[in-house]
């Protein structure tokens, strides 16, 4: 009954998007391309060369020089040491990158799939580059967005207490490492998987903002905050976008922290793509991610407090 409910909603909803768009072409192209500009000019550049750089890392088992710096820290959520490299990688790219790599490692073997699932929990957070840089810019303080940078870090922290139970040491059977003949290859191999994941990423957010916009155009009078929390809801970036606009800064900032602590579907099912790689129960990081979001709004309500806004 669930699934044929579930069908007859999707049908529906697609049913009407073409109907939509058809009746609509110029304007809703328009808004397609304005969701390539986004991604174009504030995703591709921060996201494509660290989906390359930490593929290679990890072909080339280049992981041994993060363990002593940022095991300590991830210690506490996942016994196996190159869990600590996910953070690392998490912290510089931010989603997607961090749970690519973390799937990438749990298909190679060197992260059992309970370690994975883990990492993906508190490793799972915006990159500092689109915070600082794309973010910064809209709200035009770089006070904020260290803000919003250090409440996203600091919510998947607190998420991964609230759900990671340290795992038993894992002893992987099979490490991967490369032949002499697959090493020849690699650089294309991660170049063009790199470019296949960018993409997706590029699809999914052009889609999800056109989605935003054609709701939004049957809710003309919505007030601002509820438009900025629905687009965020569906795409990250232009949820930010609206919520920098608002009058109110202390509540704009607020809702921007909760943007991000999410990430908003879009991002959800990217991370999705990569999660059914290794049998990850996506419906199960869902709700962490709801909780993540709710971690990443509290923590920013107090720095906001501490250091005034």
């Amino acid at each position: 009954m669930k699934k044929r409910f579930f069908n007859i909603v999707t049908t529906t909803g697609l049913f009407a998007f073409i109907f939509i768009f058809l009746f609509n072409t110029k304007r809703y192209s328009e808004v397609a391309l304005e969701g390539l500009r986004i991604f174009y000019l504030n995703v591709l550049p921060c996201l494509f060369p660290f989906f390359v750089i930490s593929k290679l890392l990890v072909e080339f088992n280049c992981l041994d020089n993060f363990y002593k710096v940022f095991y300590p820290v991830t210690q506490r959520f996942v016994a196996e040491k190159e869990g600590a490299y996910v953070f690392l990688i998490s912290l510089v790219s931010g989603f997607p990158v961090g749970v690519s790599t973390a799937t990438e490692m749990c298909r190679r073997g060197i992260l059992s799939k309970e370690s994975c699932e883990n990492v993906c929990t508190f490793s799972n957070f915006a990159g500092p580059i689109f915070v600082i840089g794309t973010v910064g810019n809209l709200f035009d303080s770089t006070k904020i967005a260290l803000i919003l940078y250090l409440s996203s870090v600091l919510g998947g922290l607190l998420n991964g207490l609230i759900f990671c139970k340290k795992n038993v040491v894992f002893h992987p059977e099979k490490l991967f490492y490369l032949s002499e003949e697959k090493s020849k290859s690699v650089f294309y191999d991660c170049i063009y998987s790199s470019v296949q994941n960018i993409l997706f990423v590029g699809a999914t957010i052009v889609m999800f903002y056109l989605t935003g916009k054609m709701i939004f155009s049957f809710f003309p009078t919505l007030p601002l905050q509820i438009e900025a929390i629905i687009q965020g809801f569906l795409e990250m970036t232009g949820g930010v976008r609206l919520a920098a606009q608002l009058p109110y800064r202390f509540l704009g900032v607020f809702i921007a922290s909760m943007i991000i602590g999410f990430g908003g579907l879009c991002v959800y099912l990217q991370c999705c793509a990569f999660w059914q790689k290794c049998g990850i129960n996506c419906g199960k990081m869902l709700l962490k991610k709801a909780t993540q979001a709710v971690a990443s709004s509290l923590i920013c309500l107090i720095l906001l407090l501490i250091f005034g806004v």
